[in-house]
């Protein structure tokens, strides 16, 4: 016989078999995108370094090239400069460029005795087949610098 509490049951045994199957969407999925800003999977680190003897500028261009089909993403730029003399004031300035462009962004160095030092995040991008170049200050002593470059690689079709 078919009583009130048998159906409750039968019902509330309904519903929690209802919850357990998967529900079918309705709505749409949206229609696949490419965003060349968004991040790539694809991480791009490279050192590079450099002699430089007297005066004028030093840069260095020993970094690693784009590769064709991708567009670097620099984002931070670390580099440092140890010269053999101290000297009362350098140009403590430099800047990240593209090797195949005149585009650049500043770095700003913070010299301490015979040490320049620069760590600046940034947004910077090199295009296929270039490669970043780190130039430091002018009229510079000798010295050693040295620069790592971080950032990603985004694909452009």
């Amino acid at each position: 016989m078919l009583t009130i509490s048998r159906i409750f049951r039968a019902l509330s045994l309904a519903a929690v078999l209802t919850a357990l199957l998967p529900a079918t969407s309705q709505a749409q999925r949206p229609a696949l995108t490419k965003n060349v800003d968004e991040r790539g999977t694809v991480p791009y680190m490279s050192s590079g370094f450099n002699y430089c003897a007297y005066g004028g500028v030093c840069e260095i261009s020993t970094f690693k090239t784009v590769p064709a089909g991708f567009r670097l993403v620099v984002t931070h730029v670390s580099c440092s400069y140890i010269h053999d003399t101290v000297v009362g004031h350098l140009d403590n300035v430099g800047y990240i460029g593209d090797s195949g462009s005149t585009d650049s962004v500043l770095l700003l160095f913070v010299q301490a005795g015979t040490t320049m030092v620069a760590s600046n995040p940034l947004t910077f991008y090199v295009e296929p087949s270039a490669h970043p170049v780190v130039v430091v200050g002018n009229s510079i002593p000798k010295g050693y610098p040295q620069a790592t470059i971080v950032g990603y690689l985004v694909a452009i079709n």
